[in-house]
């Protein structure tokens, strides 16, 4: 259900251009002059639309975030109402051009041009996005994705499967068909991991793998591994000195130049989060 959402709110999908030409016509179809029961369905119709557009525009300008797209959807829909009366006014002006030119159902002929006008703001949208891509292509271009290695993938699997806890048969499935995007210039390792979208998520949808890999780098200093989740995907491997109470930017200094590579399946301890801290796995 999630999944079908975001797409719908995708200004990129084909669902929501659907989407926004059957609400822009939907929108327009009551008379808003009927009567107060025409009028107040017409005014929840607008709402509703601008708020539809109001989260997909949200989304995408802003993290993805559902709290955000909320926000934008309640904001757009409380300003569509608001403005309701002047949009009645403007309504009205429109209907008696119609009839003055003998057109038939203008309401229907309304209806149509509304929903014109939504095709226009979607081609809109998607104009802005794909040059939204390509500017971030020009400056931030990922590299591409690549296998993972043996020892990632091992090291991953034992961290998965480590303990049975909730969700580790999913995150295992998901790494399957997972691959990964390294970046050579970091100066800490951290493994971006791209798994399919179609791959089933855990829940909860963000959060730090329980079960964590230790052991000790070339120059002595022991590291700790730990596997990150978003939108219920694996998100990456990240790779830490294990050093007590050290804030991140002296983990990375104490880190860099340090990483002599992915460990062999036998050398990492694994450890778990439990009600009385970290234990063995």
């Amino acid at each position: 259900m999630e999944q079908q959402t975001r797409s719908v709110l995708d200004v990129t999908s084909p669902r929501f251009a659907v989407a926004s030409l059957l609400g822009a016509a939907a929108a327009a179809l009551p008379d808003p002059h009927a009567g107060p029961a025409s009028r107040y369905l017409s005014r929840v119709a607008g709402a509703a639309f601008a708020g539809f557009w109001g989260a997909a525009i949200v989304r995408r300008t802003g993290p993805l975030l559902v709290p955000g797209e909320w926000a934008g959807a309640t904001g757009l829909a409380l300003l569509t109402a608001a403005a309701a009366p002047l949009n009645e006014k403007l309504d009205a002006r429109m209907v008696a051009a119609l009839d003055r030119r003998r057109v038939p159902q203008p309401r229907v002929w309304l209806a149509l041009l509304t929903a014109g006008g939504a095709a226009l703001g979607v081609w809109a949208e998607r104009r802005d996005a794909a040059a939204s891509a390509d500017g971030a292509g020009l400056t931030d271009a990922e590299p591409p994705a690549v296998p993972l290695t043996p020892e990632q993938h091992e090291l991953l699997r034992r961290m998965l499967a480590a303990r049975s806890l909730p969700g580790s048969d999913v995150l295992l499935s998901q790494l399957h068909g997972a691959r990964s995007t390294p970046w050579e210039t970091q100066p800490v390792p951290d493994l971006p991991l791209v798994v399919p979208g179609s791959s089933p998520r855990v829940v909860p949808h963000r959060q730090q793998w329980p079960v964590r890999a230790r052991w000790t780098v070339g120059n002595g200093q022991e590291v700790e591994a730990s596997v990150w989740i978003d939108e219920g995907h694996l998100t990456h491997l990240s790779v830490l000195p294990l050093i007590e109470d050290a804030d991140p930017v002296e983990q990375t200094v104490l880190m860099d130049g340090s990483f002599d590579g992915w460990p062999d399946p036998d050398r990492p301890t694994m450890v778990a989060e439990t009600d009385e801290g970290l234990r063995p796995a």
